[in-house]
């Protein structure tokens, strides 16, 4: 029987969570990787395709295209980490075909981000060009930093619908109450998370977004979301071990959350 790396702790610091998230993600590299490596060249192929046709339309396109991907990931590796913590096996193609059953409601919190960043995206390819470069310059960073900081909560919506099988509405009100008592941590592991795809993403802004490095930092930034879907489910568990951080729930939600927690007892 497989077993994990650490007791289940409450407000674990950044350090921890990247440590035990470690040794989670090496006693099943494989099936984890696989699952990213399956979403990233997904992400890497369509923005190749689409910045390379070019457009509005095409640009507005790829959020649209690459959130529900990135989600995807995200959820088919948290999907395999809850196996794990029932006693299975962490199968990603066998974790892949649940969250396809329920990708709808995985992804329904995403859209309002996925909708506007297109809105955006369609804005700036259409009317950006006359626009002064500075002024298209902070619009663009700040239209970064809002993605981030937005993203930053609603990734923790994933555990809640993937562990306990929430309404995407309990989900984001789970997301966000375990945002407000830990933003440091969860903007901590966000950014450790994705610190090499913004690296790139700077990198292909410098380029201007050509489809070459464009198609690299989605490769990278998804990726990268493996490890942020363990560390994420680790802030979970930690939430849901907190009573006054926790959503009332019923007896039989209650019993599946401690289960699942319990599951990741003696890590090592």
């Amino acid at each position: 029987m497989r077993t994990y790396a650490s007791d289940v702790r409450r407000r674990r610091t950044l350090a921890r969570i990247i440590e035990d998230s470690i040794g989670i993600f090496r006693q099943d590299a494989s099936e984890y990787a696989f699952a990213g490596l399956i979403g990233a060249f997904a992400a890497c192929i369509a923005t190749l395709v689409l910045v390379a046709v070019g457009g509005p339309v095409a640009t507005a396109l790829l959020p649209l295209v690459l959130v529900p991907v990135a989600v995807a990931t995200l959820a088919t590796v948290t999907e395999a980490l809850r196996r794990v913590t029932d006693h299975l096996e962490p199968s990603a193609a066998e974790s892949f075909t649940v969250v396809l059953r329920g990708l709808p409601a995985i992804v329904w919190p995403w859209l309002p981000l996925a909708g506007g960043l297109a809105l955006a995206l369609f804005a700036d390819a259409e009317f950006g060009g006359d626009a002064p470069s500075v002024v298209r310059g902070v619009a663009e960073l700040s239209l970064v930093v809002v993605t981030l900081w937005v993203a930053s909560v609603r990734v923790l919506s994933v555990p809640s619908l993937v562990m306990r099988r929430a309404t995407p509405e309990q989900a984001v009100a789970e997301a966000r109450r375990i945002f407000a008592a830990s933003r440091a941590t969860c903007a901590g592991v966000w950014a450790a998370c994705l610190a090499p795809a913004l690296l790139l993403f700077l990198v292909a802004a410098l380029n201007g977004f050509g489809a070459v490095s464009s198609a690299i930092a989605a490769l990278a930034f998804v990726g990268s979301l493996p490890f942020a879907a363990v560390m994420n489910s680790l802030l979970f568990f930690d939430a849901v071990a907190v009573d006054e951080s926790a959503a009332p729930r019923s007896e039989a939600s209650q019993a599946t959350v401690t289960r699942r927690t319990t599951g990741l007892r003696r890590l090592r």
